[in-house]
């Protein structure tokens, strides 16, 4: 499913973020870094403008405190055209989106207990909570429907090329995803 009871998973975020960089003609991209799990990016330009993913998804089961430091560069003749660009930046993580940990946090501070046999964050709390989770969710509705936004967490922010290079470090938290627009500036 996409969403729980109409408020949209993470995985539902990034599809959209996908979404933006449909149609867009993939570039390549050289990252550095040793990735704990997954971790990566995907890139392309779209409307005169840079669309790059960067992921950090770690193997270990919902291990959030694993970061992945990812540096990356961009160079070619549409780089080297705009000495100032600026970056707009979408985040799905611990923070933007994941509205999940805070029902979780909920439903326990509530006294519900989870079922250790289910999967954790399956996007239906039913089987991992029971019915009981509903009341709790529908009291707290409002708090997860602000955290599911999807939230613009940078906006043209300045980045420069030097000697036709972009240059780019993040240090990307485990299960988080981030998409960069990059604009050519004046």
């Amino acid at each position: 499913s996409t969403t729980t009871n109409g408020i949209p998973h993470p995985r539902t975020q990034v599809m959209r973020m996908l979404d933006l960089m449909a149609d867009g003609k993939r570039i390549d991209v050289s990252s550095t870094g040793k990735a704990n799990g997954n971790a990566g990016i995907i890139a392309c330009v779209k409307d005169n403008k840079v669309y790059l993913l960067v992921y950090s998804h770690p193997d270990m089961n919902r291990a959030t405190n694993l970061n992945n430091l990812i540096s990356f560069k961009l160079q070619g003749e549409m780089i080297g055209k705009s000495r100032n660009w600026n970056m707009n930046e979408w985040s799905v993580d611990h923070n933007h989106t994941i509205w999940a940990y805070d029902m979780y946090e909920d439903l326990v501070r509530a006294g519900i207990k989870p079922n250790p046999m289910e999967d954790i964050y399956d996007g239906n709390p039913g089987r991992r909570f029971g019915s009981k989770w509903k009341n709790v969710f529908e009291e707290n509705r409002a708090k997860y429907e602000r955290i599911a936004e999807f939230p613009l967490t940078a906006k043209n922010k300045p980045v420069n090329q030097k000697k036709g290079i972009i240059t780019i470090d993040y240090n990307m938290p485990g299960h988080s995803v981030r998409l960069i627009e990059l604009t050519p500036g004046n």
